[in-house]
């Protein structure tokens, strides 16, 4: 197991530098620009542009860069001779491991924190990278360019989309608008809040597993 984790490491090794350069770069330069414009006197406002340049960085990293370097990573680990069900999981772990230690650095620039929030978040944001890499990058690896670019008209069409359509329907958008107030006011029942989250993820890995099983080992791009 140990073995299969240090191999998918080499596999990342292009990912794990370009996520490193993006989230740290953004907000290295998050810190500089407000040296410059803001004179380095507002500390706060220096780490909250920080936290929202480097999760945005990060976020769009995996949606849109992420799938690439998987669609190399999987048939690569499948052809050295790794087990589909170990490359997978140590990928899980390689992933979550990933987002936990994004979410320690933002947690820490992050003025107004809650450990709380920060956590629940970190999972929401792992479980929503569960289904982009089983619905797209899997896809991907799969089929191939093709896939990749319906992806992005796809993914494009629901950011400019979605908001418009929970801002029309409304039990849509009172929805969201109360599972936001219970992830932030820990008034609410947490228990309940984490048994969604969980199911949410669990659901994303089982689709991610389903569609990995059927990703050929001589994949190419």
């Amino acid at each position: 197991m140990f073995r299969d984790f240090k191999g998918v490491l080499t596999l990342k090794k292009v990912n794990i530098i370009s996520t490193a350069s993006v989230v740290f770069g953004l907000m290295i330069f998050a810190f500089v620009l407000n040296l410059i414009i803001g004179e380095g006197e507002d500390e706060i406002g220096a780490r909250a542009l920080a936290t929202i340049m480097g999760t945005t960085g990060y976020v769009f990293l995996n949606m849109f860069i992420k799938l690439m370097f998987l669609s190399d990573e999987v048939p690569r680990g499948l052809s050295f001779g790794v087990t589909r069900r170990s490359l997978f999981l140590n990928e899980r772990l390689y992933d979550l491991l990933e987002v936990v230690i994004v979410a320690i650095v933002i947690g820490i620039c992050w003025e107004n924190r809650d450990i709380s929030i920060v956590t629940k978040v970190a999972a929401i944001v792992f479980g929503i990278f569960m289904y982009i890499e089983g619905i797209g990058g899997n896809a991907v690896c799969r089929y191939g360019k093709t896939a990749y670019w319906i992806y992005y008209i796809v993914m494009f069409a629901l950011m400019i989309g979605l908001p418009k359509l929970f801002a029309m329907v409304q039990p849509a958008h009172d929805a969201i608008a109360a599972f936001v107030e219970k992830i932030i006011n820990s008034v609410y029942n947490q228990l309940f809040v984490w048994l969604i989250i969980l199911v949410f993820i669990g659901i994303g890995m089982l689709i991610n597993w389903l569609t990995f099983r059927k990703v050929p080992v001589n994949a190419n791009v």
